[in-house]
């Protein structure tokens, strides 16, 4: 009976007698063969050797089979664990989300409901710097259990942290006219929104504010743009030359609106001024251009206390964005233009169509001509290497998404435009923003354990 019952086992896990691929039955292996002649063997002790070493080999043969649905379950583990540290990370740019609860919630979703075992206890850690997730679960046996093992727990440990940046200077073109006020879909105003996607692309190329190699600037529009000049080149300006001044500026004469020169002795050069009464509203609003800084604390806190107020002038907008970019004067921040080492990027946010008067040929004024004139400053920005990427933030008016596409970087065809973004409400706009931080620095997360 011993050797019937050890018999049984063995073709169990040895397969009895196979099928060839025609469905007919094959001879025993030569393993089994062998196992069979010794049972059978009535020469001394051989077969009571044998059937009390049966079990253990029967075990050693059934442990391959543990083993190998083990090795499974732990390669669907640590997928699901590599993706769920990744998204952690990716959580962390996200203001208002729970880094570690979204790697837990990616772990579970990502792993194989069919998968056998227990349910896994997870441990995510976050560090500021990376997100580990640690995962147990246990798996019963199927043949170990012989040898009194009728359990197998596996493990898997994995860390996403932040990878190779790269030196940029970054300037954020942001509308604040009064409509970016209204609601963004979640529980949010638009600029609000816009505030909090900034500040998640500054984490996210910075790691944290940990990487001091990209330079931020701030040019916030909305009927004006409000900044801090020397005297000299303001229109019209008294006093002292040199001395610094915040004022409200619209666009300077034709052509000059339409580059990043240093305005020279001549008035059409020079900024033109608004009035202090009439530029109250932009600074009650703390509205004003803050170039190319690495202090991400400093720029943070000066968005934050960004509101929105009055009209939309995109093309003022771009051309101070262009102006903090460059290395000419009134800011000499930037570096050179084409430099592998530090591209420039302009990002340009806007909810609706551009409504003010922009001067042209003879200094002319009009709204399709201030339209015009922002898509040849697109154009001569793009001429000096600058990427362009353009949000067309809940806008309805398919001329403008059309003028924002076109100003983005190529390519912008309909089909196919990888610059421009229509979110349509604040969970929207998060994502744009992410996506454009992985553009740049596609790099900037990986996988290190």
């Amino acid at each position: 009976m011993l050797r019937v019952n050890i018999m049984s086992k063995l073709e169990s896990v040895f397969g009895g007698q196979p099928e060839d691929h025609q469905g007919t039955k094959k001879s025993p292996g030569r393993t089994l063969r062998l196992v069979k002649a010794l049972l059978q063997s009535d020469k001394g002790n051989v077969g009571l050797i044998f059937a009390g070493v049966a079990i253990p080999l029967i075990a050693m043969a059934g442990a391959t089979v543990d083993y190998s649905r083990a090795t499974k379950v732990r390669s669907e583990m640590m997928s699901a664990c590599d993706a769920a540290a990744l998204a952690g990370m990716r959580g962390r740019f996200n203001p208002g989300t729970d880094p570690i609860q979204i790697a837990k919630d990616y772990f579970e979703n990502n792993l194989s409901a069919q998968q056998s075992g227990t349910e896994p206890t997870v441990e995510v850690v976050d560090d500021g710097f990376s997100i580990q997730v640690s995962a147990t679960k246990v798996i019963e046996t199927t043949t170990l259990p012989l040898v009194g093992i009728t359990e197998m727990p596996v493990s898997v440990t994995c860390k996403a942290s932040y990878g190779q940046l790269k030196p940029m200077e970054v300037t954020f073109v942001l509308d604040y006219s009064g409509s970016m006020g209204s609601s963004a879909g979640n529980g949010m105003a638009k600029w609000e929104s816009q505030r909090d996607a900034v500040k998640q692309l500054i984490h996210q190329l910075t790691a944290n504010e940990t990487y001091d190699e990209v330079d931020i600037a701030l040019v916030p529009f909305s009927r004006y743009v409000r900044a801090r000049l020397p005297g000299r080149y303001i229109r019209y300006q008294g006093g002292n030359p040199n001395r610094m001044r915040t004022k409200c500026f619209r666009d300077r004469n034709y052509p000059h609106n339409l580059t990043d020169e240093t305005p020279d002795g001549s008035n059409g050069m020079k900024w033109p001024k608004y009035s202090d009464s009439s530029c109250n509203h932009m600074r009650n609003k703390k509205l004003k251009v803050y170039p190319l800084s690495n202090d991400y604390d400093y720029m943070k806190n000066k968005l934050e206390r960004f509101r929105p107020a009055n009209t939309t002038n995109i093309q003022v907008g771009l051309a101070f964005g262009y102006h903090v970019l460059s290395s000419n004067e009134p800011w000499t921040e930037g570096g050179a233009y084409n430099d592998p080492d530090k591209p420039k990027v302009l990002i340009l946010v806007s909810d609706g169509r551009h409504n003010v008067p922009g001067k042209g040929p003879g200094q002319h004024s009009s709204v399709a001509q201030a339209e015009q004139n922002i898509e040849e400053l697109c154009q001569n920005i793009k001429d000096d290497g600058v990427i362009i990427f353009t949000i067309a933030y809940d806008i309805q008016d398919n001329d403008t998404r059309e003028r924002l596409r076109g100003c983005s970087s190529e390519p912008n065809t309909a089909d196919h435009h990888p610059y421009y973004f229509e979110p349509y409400d604040g969970q929207d706009l998060f994502a744009v923003f992410a996506g454009i931080g992985y553009q740049l620095n596609p790099e900037s997360l990986r996988v290190s354990q």
